[in-house]
């Protein structure tokens, strides 16, 4: 609707049941129907994209015309826009003449055949295209040479997305202009398809025939309005996002020549199913794995790989180190576990039984903080730490070369984001492949300064140089799209039978309500993702798409729409180092909140907060948080 109003043409967007139930009872003698972007859509969702698959396959062919070629390359790209061939069906029972208008370089013939192919021409309908006629929608006199006498006795409506060709100039012939918009490209789609020369066109036109399946699905009676509006999110933003990642970890597979990827639990389970789902060739025979790989249970065994004197000074280098990180914040339950201890360690302890009578269920105190620099400083705990490391260590190899995991060369996906864990990772998994893994991380900021020193990363979308950081709380941005909700595995265990089981730290209960819905259209679109010889043919480069994919994240997590965020309001956020889902991840904001010292501490995310708190409040708060930040900037006076 903006779009219109910046033209100021005076006509609402319709969308297709209202075309169909306003033909039904008004009855206009003819409907004329735009092609490209209203009854079909293709692959690439960009002109330069189209234009130039087919110069290569005229250069490839050099026995084809241009024209042949493009005939050739239209019927591999065109697809039918969803539920269109329906829709056209009920306006011919009205009685209404269908015409096809099209300002194109193609003849009507092609036309024709694409149309009919997938269902939309029928017998009694018309095509004109502009080449063929000698006049174009675009300067109206094709409008007015096909029905001159149009307002004039003979009731002509048109339907098309183009605002200054099918609406305004429609009008202007005296053609009643049905604005449709449905299929044109939406903010996180042209974000996608800005460079016509790498793969971005592809995902953004798969994204694009995602939700348009989807809101078939929603007029269809199986989906109701609040799941469409998570799904297609989730194709718009989780599916473009994604599938850009795991095309770019093939890409860096073929490059470091990775014979195995492994998705690591439980932010790869996304990434992974979304990497399934694509085309084989894209990943040439290299094999797909999920790898249970929690924080708890892997960090623990690595000190038996790497040594546990280097290993506790590692995890204590500072506050954010693996040891120590939030360690005033989860329980000290939770926080024994790191270091592989419980309470019954420590009850006959003189020297921690301060810690031993503390809740197992509260967080560390801060005077307490002490106390476990001093358990983990004591020599008779860390020979404790290593014997169940070691412990941890043959579970864990154990249970992974009962699941065939093959020797090679790996790479290890995951979201990040600090890489603090990456070494431990690679040391376990050394020793079941039997030699050290290279990294594929969506992002990371304030990277650990040695962390690249220690083990191979590559980092896709944002890295620990990235300034000014484009994402405000990207973990928890990425990690709205990632988390899955499942249970993680906290232990390992020895069968009866002698096989090793993982121990979760609660029953499964698989994906539930808005998250699985944002997984369905992540999946939807990566399944529309054009084959790699299909990519190749059509002479896209497998080039990075981390700028295309921060603009997705920008416009999505930055900048939302109430009707984004009102898609999210079911989501909760999950805390990696607790283990359970805390705090909302958005909720309206109240006028006391202003006052307080730090703003937004609890929602994951701000931005969609201010959108459904209303227009007042919602610049309040943004004038509120943007002080903040500048006074955070100003050098701090002497007095």
């Amino acid at each position: 609707m903006y779009r219109l109003q910046r033209l100021d043409v005076g006509y609402s967007v319709s969308e297709w049941p209202e075309v169909v139930r306003a033909v039904t009872r008004l009855r206009p003698d003819v409907v004329s129907v735009d092609v490209f972007d209203t009854c079909l859509v293709r692959d690439l969702a960009s002109d330069q994209a189209v234009e130039r698959a087919i110069r290569l396959a005229a250069d490839r062919s050099a026995s084809s015309s241009p024209d042949g070629m493009a005939g050739e390359i239209e019927r591999q790209l065109c697809r039918p826009v969803p539920g269109v061939e329906a829709h056209l069906r009920e306006i011919r029972r009205a009685d209404a003449e269908v015409v096809f208008l099209s300002d194109t370089d193609r003849p009507s013939e092609l036309l024709i055949d694409l149309l009919r192919h997938h269902g939309i021409f029928a017998d009694g309908d018309r095509l004109v295209s502009s080449c063929e006629a000698g006049s174009t929608k675009s300067d109206g006199r094709l409008f007015r040479s096909t029905w001159p006498d149009a307002g004039n006795g003979r009731v002509v409506w048109h339907v098309g997305n183009h605002l200054w060709a099918d609406v305004a100039m429609a009008a202007a012939a005296g053609v009643i202009p049905r604005p449709l918009l449905e299929a044109d490209t939406n903010r996180y789609e042209r974000a996608m398809a800005a460079r016509s020369g790498g793969y971005g066109p592809a995902l953004a036109a798969a994204a694009r025939l995602a939700r348009l399946g989807i809101v078939a699905d929603q007029r269809a009676g199986k989906l109701d309005p609040h799941r469409a509006s998570v799904q297609r999110l989730g194709a718009d933003v989780a599916g473009q996002a994604m599938a850009a990642f795991v095309l770019w970890v093939a890409e860096q597979c073929r490059v470091e020549r990775v014979d195995h990827v492994g998705f690591l639990a439980r932010d790869g389970e996304l990434p992974f199913k979304v990497a399934a789902a694509m085309p084989a060739d894209h990943w040439e025979g290299r094999s797909l794995r999920y790898i249970h790989c929690s924080r708890l249970t892997w960090s623990l065994a690595a000190a038996s790989a790497i040594g546990v004197d280097r290993w506790l000074t590692e995890g204590t280098l500072d506050d954010d180190a693996f040891l120590h990180a939030k360690r005033h914040h989860v329980p000290l339950g939770a926080l024994l576990a790191r270091v592989g201890l419980t309470q019954a360690d420590l009850v006959d302890d003189p020297d921690h039984k301060w810690l031993a009578v503390l809740d197992q269920d509260t967080v560390l105190p801060e005077i307490a903080a002490a106390d476990w620099e001093a358990l983990l400083a004591d020599p008779a705990v860390r020979e404790r730490i290593a014997v169940r490391s070691d412990e941890r260590l043959k579970l864990i190899v154990d249970r992974l070369r009962s699941e065939g995991m093959p020797a090679g060369r790996y790479g290890l996906v995951d979201v990040g984001w600090r890489g603090r864990l990456a070494s431990q990772v690679s040391a376990v998994l050394a020793q079941v492949v039997g030699e050290e893994p290279v990294h594929f991380h969506f992002g990371g900021d304030k990277v650990l300064p040695d962390v690249d020193a220690r083990v191979p990363i590559r980092r896709f979308a944002f890295d620990g140089v990235t300034d000014p950081f484009p994402i405000e709380a990207p973990v928890s941005c990425i990690e709205t799209l990632t988390a899955s909700g499942k249970p993680r595995v906290v232990d390992y265990r020895r069968a009866p039978d002698g096989s090793v089981e993982l121990v979760f730290d609660r029953p499964a209960v698989g994906e539930a309500g808005d998250r699985s819905e944002l997984w369905a259209g992540a999946m939807r679109m990566a399944e529309l993702i054009p084959s790699r010889a299909s990519l190749d043919r059509w002479g896209l480069a497998p080039e990075s798409l981390a700028e295309e994919t921060r603009q997705v994240l920008d416009r999505w997590w930055n900048r939302p729409t109430r009707h984004d965020a009102d898609a999210f309001r079911g989501l909760t956020f999950e805390h990696d180092e607790a283990g359970t889902a805390l705090r909302p991840l958005i909720r309206p904001y109240r006028l006391y909140e202003l006052r307080r010292t730090e703003q937004g501490t609890s929602r994951q995310w701000p931005q969609g907060s201010a959108v459904i708190s209303g227009r007042l409040m919602a610049g309040l708060v943004r004038s509120v948080r943007s002080a903040r930040r500048i006074r955070r900037r100003l050098p701090v006076l002497s007095p």
